[in-house]
């Protein structure tokens, strides 16, 4: 059993430890998960996740909540050979204690100096570190939805690019939005590609408004699939595209794990730590212009910020010389 129970970006740089067990232990590897709703939709088409148990209150004692008293009592009748567990906080070690394991491996008690690197898939790749389990080569790993399916439901075309413009948060006004590129930057750029390139839109429905000057665009090459994809049919999207354009945001996670070339647009976050994961299966280009302020997330200038010139002034050019690059 693996336990993350994070946001969609942290659920997929977790999946590097499937990866890393799947390529020592093939076929014989079955693994449950205990994480939030979204690692039901991410783990459909793999048959190697037996099962998702659903935490939708992270925060409730094992003797208030429902679904850690069922991992416990599902782990009493039939103990795991193997616990993982990924998350950081204190309130994960008792559900972690009681949980009936053979073997138990968990981050919280990884030492310094086993820490693999600064990027966040390789701080939990450091919780296999010192053990007879192989690792190096471990990435994150997505199985999305069949392409024949896809291409059929979709009428999509051989070569696409797909731009995903949303980010959470991008239609607030303050700070929680500085990890987006403004609509209109998005807007000229789609209008450079689209007299030569077929472009796909991916959104949620809940992303559909602030998308409306994307969406409304009308020409033959635009394929508008905002809020028609679940995220099973997300990831085998975005593993078909020729480049994912994107920002700091669940899918530029997803795009990379599902192999696609993938070009992120970054701020205020430190691509270093949080940037989609570059490794031999995909190609990976962060688009950022490096300011002496940036990266800024989670200190006091990021709350601070009144210009976001990290992203306003990223220019459509450079997006379009890092795209070129991808596409060559």
């Amino acid at each position: 059993m693996i336990i993350r129970a994070g946001a969609l970006g942290d659920t997929v740089f977790a999946t590097a430890i499937v990866d890393a067990l799947h390529t020592q232990f093939k076929q014989a590897l079955s693994v449950d998960w205990l994480g939030t709703s979204l690692a039901v939709g991410l783990f459909k088409e793999d048959p190697i996740i037996s099962k998702v148990f659903v935490l939708n209150r992270r925060k409730l004692p094992i003797w208030l909540s429902k679904e850690k008293r069922s991992v416990v009592a599902h782990s009493r009748k039939q103990p795991y050979d193997l616990l993982i567990n990924l998350e950081h906080s204190k309130r994960f070690s008792s559900l972690y204690n009681a949980i009936s394991a053979r073997k138990k491996l968990t981050v919280t008690e990884v030492k310094a100096g086993q820490v693999l690197g600064p990027h966040a898939v390789d701080n939990m790749l450091s919780v296999l570190a010192g053990t007879e389990f192989k690792y190096l080569a471990a990435k994150p790993r997505l199985i999305g939805a069949p392409a024949t399916l896809l291409k059929k439901k979709f009428a999509l075309p051989d070569s696409f690019v797909v731009l995903h413009a949303a980010n959470s948060h991008s239609d607030k006004q303050d700070y929680r939005s500085y990890r987006s590129w403004p609509i209109d930057c998005w807007l000229s750029l789609a209008k450079s590609l689209l007299p030569s390139t077929h472009i796909v839109l991916v959104g949620t429905r809940e992303e559909a408004g602030s998308l409306l000057p994307l969406t409304s665009i009308k020409h033959a090459k635009l394929h508008n699939l905002v809020g028609a994809t679940n995220i099973a049919e997300l990831i085998g999207v975005l593993g078909l595209a020729r480049v994912v354009i994107t920002t700091d945001t669940g899918p530029s996670h997803i795009a990379a794990a599902a192999g696609a070339p993938t070009l992120a647009l970054f701020g205020p976050s430190d691509s270093n730590e949080t940037g989609p994961y570059s490794c031999e299966t995909n190609e990976v280009k962060i688009a950022s212009l490096n300011l002496d302020c940036s990266p800024c997330s989670f200190t006091p200038r990021f709350k601070q910020c009144k210009h976001n010139n990290c992203m306003k002034l990223l220019s459509v050019d450079m997006v379009l010389s890092h795209l070129k690059d991808l596409m060559d």
